[in-house]
């Protein structure tokens, strides 16, 4: 419950907002590239 009151914060909210906008929840090189970053490991 702390935690989610947290997040809703205006302080919170601005913080998300930015990153959003800077396009945080978008997929980076590491979900693009999966199959390669999973074939270095050691298996």
């Amino acid at each position: 419950d702390a935690c989610i009151a947290s997040l809703q914060r205006p302080a919170a909210q601005n913080g998300i907002k930015s990153l959003i906008e800077r396009g945080f929840h978008k997929p980076g090189d590491v979900e693009h590239r999966l199959g390669y970053h999973l074939g270095r490991l050691p298996i």
